[in-house]
């Protein structure tokens, strides 16, 4: 199965990165999880290729965009983000995790690198929320779907000065706001599962994060929307090279065309995981793993011997 063998890679890498955390040393923990993760794709029996990944090939060795990975099989796009959250990773602080995305080719947004905005929510808040409407009516109007007070709706967004009119209309509408250093993709996700204590997640972050984190909202059935936020004329270019207009509002269909498995391994903690735990010779990692296709989300425990790595 093709969700084991991403599995196994978000797995090892979240090992490698283990004897790292709290080491104040983010490219070490960064690149830990790029040669284990680059590792296990590259003998797993598919046919890759990176459309999400650490850069362009003279920006990054291992996991550029375009490099091809597996030992041959099934043809798939993959997005990878080996470390969400290095600076966590470096603090010892929740949120952490090693992620990977794939779907058949040419059914992921080949997302430049820059920044999006974007919205996440539940299923029940479908078609009933959108990115330029106001923060006060999108509460309003989640709460209705949820079927609970304002005051209950949980808003995540990363704590930016770019965010502050947005942090202002989710205090006005009364909903419980959540601010967050780093790391995105879990709660825009978490958003989309029901009932995990994250309702909304608004903002703009990396727009490839964002493609990440719209294969599993996409495989739930949850509300998504994004906007390329380009800064100066090379992101404007990479745009019109996928044809793509700035100020466009992209539905989830835009960003994830068909449905794809999603693989996320705790490496601090957080977000409904465990981080990894040593037992005796063993280290234990905590997985969300979400598969469209099957139309499965599992949440895994896994033992491995600490030899491995």
């Amino acid at each position: 199965m093709i969700s084991e063998d991403l599995l196994s890679a978000t797995e090892q890498a979240a090992i490698a990165v283990w004897p790292l955390v709290g080491k104040r040393d983010k490219v070490a923990a960064d690149e830990a999880a790029v040669r284990a993760l680059r590792r296990v794709l590259g003998a797993a029996p598919i046919s890759g290729r990176v459309v999400i990944g650490e850069g362009e090939m003279d920006e990054a060795p291992m996991l550029y965009r375009g490099e091809e990975v597996g030992r041959g099989g099934e043809p798939l796009d993959i997005a990878v983000d080996p470390l969400e959250g290095t600076n966590l990773t470096a603090k010892n602080q929740p949120g952490a995790v090693c992620v990977i995305a794939a779907g058949p080719p040419k059914s992921l947004l080949e997302a430049p690198d820059m920044m999006m905005q974007r919205l996440a929510g539940p299923p029940a808040c479908l078609g009933r929320i959108g990115l330029d409407q106001p923060v006060e009516e999108m509460v309003a109007e989640v709460a209705r779907c949820l079927g609970k007070p304002a005051s209950q709706v949980v808003v995540v967004m990363l704590e930016r000065d770019r965010h502050l009119p947005l942090i202002e209309g989710v205090v006005r509408a009364g909903a419980t706001l959540r601010l967050i250093t780093d790391g995105d993709v879990m709660p825009s996700v978490l958003a989309a599962v029901g009932d995990s204590g994250v309702d909304l997640v608004l903002g703009s972050g990396g727009a490839p994060e964002g493609v990440l984190a719209a294969v599993a909202i996409a495989a739930l059935g949850g509300v998504f929307e994004g906007r390329l936020l380009p800064e100066g004329q090379a992101d404007l270019r990479a745009m019109e090279d996928l044809g793509l207009k700035s100020g466009r509002i992209l539905s989830l269909k835009d960003v994830v065309s068909r449905h794809g498995v999603f693989c996320a391994t705790s490496v601090t903690g957080g977000w409904q995981l465990d981080g990894p735990a040593v037992v005796g010779a063993s280290i234990w990692v905590h997985s969300l793993v979400i598969d469209g296709t099957a139309k499965t989300v599992r949440r895994i425990h896994s033992r491995y011997p600490m030899t491995a790595s």
